[in-house]
């Protein structure tokens, strides 16, 4: 059995399933739906997360707004979910930009929300950022920015790569500064939920890809990466982290209350197998009872079980640290399986492509810009995928070194 769930840094909550965008790597299996978490929801959340945090002696947990595209609640619903929680809560939200704007803005501002936006890098590169006419939504998603630069908000970028090339890499870095984005995180595009794509990108171009973009950024760090923040991170840590990554259980609480741990692409799936990944509902029971009932559960049992075959079997696993579920679940179908495509593209090759250069370079690492970068970043990650304690990682996160802080006008 693995270890029990020890803390909670941060919890996903999803206001809707629905998008306004239709992007074709989306894993999302409701996005249509236009069904909103109401504030019972919320408030059972909130609560259970200040017991929580005084028995834990911990100050506060991240609350991760994701969806769907969480802006399409509309702000008076999603003030009024932001109102169940306390007001020393720390909120972070991802978003695709396109419905920012002033209004938002003064909510983001006056909440001092911490913003994430998904775009992809230019026109071309963000063509697959579509609604479901089909029309491209880079306009719209740079005129959001555009507010948000108008007003001195900072936020970070999340890019989806589907096409990772020196060049592609080249572009993202050069179009991130031109954003004005305090941080950049990359994805490679994965095989996940309704996303049944297999692009099989060689070994070579993945590599091609992070050593042209470490290069890019060597030559002008103007913002953190990461990625290479993470290779950092390990490198500065001091002897091997023993914590298992499944004690953070990071729970995804969906717009109906029903829990799913660890891994948020999994909220809304099931398994012929498993059955549900919902671990329970935040309406009938405690969130730390379903933690604990999930925590023994068929699918965390043999999760837990992959985990340690990877520690057994992978020489980079006090990096890698064990891989997510949902890419496990599927790409395998199962479980206890080992490697997947996002341990080997995002972990493996990108270490293996430029872990001896960071390490060289780590003494001489620029330092922190007194302004622009945030001070937690989102990444939809769980704490143990970005290295080191909450207080000192970074991760572009949700849970996404701090830079700045959070807030602080450009």
């Amino acid at each position: 059995m693995p270890p029990a769930p020890a803390t909670i840094t941060s919890v996903v909550m999803q206001p809707t399933p629905l998008c306004n965008l239709d992007c074709s790597y989306c894993y999302l299996p409701a996005r249509r739906s236009r069904q909103l978490m109401a504030p019972s929801v919320a408030r059972a959340v909130a609560t259970e997360i200040e017991i929580f945090n005084s028995l834990q002696n911990l100050q506060q947990t991240e609350v991760i707004w994701h969806g769907g595209e969480p802006l399409t609640a509309g702000i008076q619903h999603f003030t009024h979910l932001m109102d169940c929680f306390p007001a020393s809560s720390e909120h972070v939200i991802q978003t695709n930009a396109t419905l920012i704007d002033r209004q938002w803005a003064d909510l983001f501002e006056q909440r001092n929300i911490h913003i994430g936006i998904s775009i992809d890098g230019d026109r071309a590169a963000s063509a697959q950022r579509r609604d479901y006419a089909g029309r491209e939504a880079f306009d719209r998603i740079v005129a959001g920015v555009e507010v948000l630069r108008d007003r001195g908000l900072s936020f970070d970028m999340i890019a989806v790569i589907s096409d990772p090339s020196p060049q592609r890499a080249e572009e993202l870095y050069a179009f991130s500064l031109s954003l004005g984005a305090s941080s950049l995180a990359i994805n490679i595009e994965e095989r996940e939920g309704v996303n049944i794509r297999n692009h099989h990108f060689t070994d070579h171009a993945i590599a091609d890809f992070w050593t042209a973009l470490w290069e890019a950024w060597k030559s002008d760090p103007k913002i953190p990466v990461r990625e290479f923040e993470r290779i950092r991170a390990y490198t500065l840590t001091p002897g091997q982290d023993s914590e298992s990554p499944l004690t953070d259980p990071f729970p995804t609480v969906a717009w109906d209350g029903n829990v799913t741990l660890y891994s948020p692409e999994l909220s809304g799936y099931s398994s012929p197998h498993y059955g549900g990944f919902s671990c329970g509902n935040v309406l009938k029971h405690p969130l730390h009872h379903i933690i604990l009932s999930g925590w023994r559960s068929s699918w965390v049992l043999d999760y837990a079980r992959g985990v340690e075959e990877c520690r057994e079997s992978c020489r980079l696993f006090d990096f890698c640290r064990g891989g997510h579920a949902a890419n496990r679940y599927f790409e395998h179908g199962r479980l206890d399986s080992t490697e997947t495509s996002y341990c080997r593209n995002s972990k493996i090759l990108l270490m293996e492509a430029v872990g001896g250069s960071i390490r060289e370079f780590v003494e001489d690492w620029p330092s922190p810009p007194e302004q622009g970068a945030s001070s937690q970043k989102f990444d939809n990650r769980p704490s143990w995928d970005n290295w080191g304690k909450k207080a000192t990682k970074f991760d572009n996160s949700p849970s996404w070194d701090n830079w700045n802080k959070k807030g602080k006008k450009k």
